[in-house]
């Protein structure tokens, strides 16, 4: 079972983030995830560029380390805006004071399936889920002098662009850098799980030219989950049966296609199946 995500409040789809005068403007990014953003920013003359974990206890990671960028103008050129919607490759921070040690902190948490684990936090679908599984007090531990995050949502179009911002419970951000590790909950697998397919079928729509709501997706993601279970987990797969789950919400459910789904043959033989019987 996915749990349903409520929509995070939002900017205007045309809006950049912006932030009031002494608060300054961060951009934490993946350079793995993005090999190109690094190139993108160096475009920009208003930025100040750093590796995040150099100096840290993880400064042996080097190119894998994400790169903290200040934006000195406060405002994300375009062109950057575009690979961290493409990629998925980094967020957005405010805050008035500084951040740098905090970032390196939240590097590593634990959890109880894998204990001590490296934490790519700077995916927008891995802080959405840290800000929806923690309750405030562990809320306030992830976000410590962080003011603001901002994330790029998942959309069909690159034409128009969705931010969801993540408040700080605090009003008085913390400088002070806590002493053990955060603690992912349980629960944010499960919406870690639910919030990929959000952004996978939105990306897999753009690519289709295919018309993408939120109202789509609920649906969407059950039907996928049933192809998972037949066997058919392959993305080339999925992608292919996309426009027969949006044109038939109940697609899966079709006794036809029960009955190939249940069938005891590769993969590829039950897509070409399901396409006949699509194309009718």
């Amino acid at each position: 079972m996915h749990l349903v995500l409520k929509p995070s409040e939002e900017l205007a789809p045309t809006d950049h983030p912006r932030v009031q005068s002494g608060t300054t403007l961060w951009l934490l990014a993946d350079r793995v995830r993005s090999p190109e953003i690094l190139q993108e920013i160096y475009k920009q003359s208003d930025v100040e560029v750093s590796s995040l974990l150099a100096g840290s206890p993880h400064g042996h990671l080097g190119n894998a380390s994400p790169i903290l960028v200040k934006l000195k103008e406060g405002l994300l050129p375009d062109n950057v805006r575009l690979k961290l919607q493409s990629d998925r490759c980094g967020i957005l921070l405010a805050a008035d004071l500084p951040i740098r040690e905090h970032l390196q902190y939240l590097f590593t948490k634990t959890c109880r399936p894998h204990g001590l684990v490296y934490s790519r936090y700077y995916d927008p679908i891995n802080w959405s889920c840290l800000h929806r599984s923690l309750n405030d007090t562990f809320k306030s531990k992830l976000y410590g002098p962080i003011k603001h995050v901002w994330t790029l949502l998942p959309s069909s179009t690159t034409n128009e662009f969705k931010w969801g911002r993540w408040d700080n419970p605090k009003i008085q951000a913390s400088p002070l850098v806590p002493d053990s590790p955060l603690d992912i909950p349980d629960i944010f697998f499960e919406m870690s799980e639910t919030l990929h397919w959000h952004y996978w079928i939105y990306e897999q729509a753009f690519n289709q030219n295919l018309d993408a709501t939120d109202q789509d997706l609920s649906k969407a993601i059950k039907q996928f989950d049933e192809l998972v279970k037949s066997g058919i987990n392959q993305g080339a797969h999925l992608q292919s049966l996309l426009p027969q789950i949006f044109n038939n919400p109940e697609f899966t459910l079709m006794p036809e296609v029960k009955e190939i789904l249940d069938r005891k043959i590769k993969a590829h033989e039950k897509i070409s199946l399901l396409e006949s019987l699509a194309k009718g």
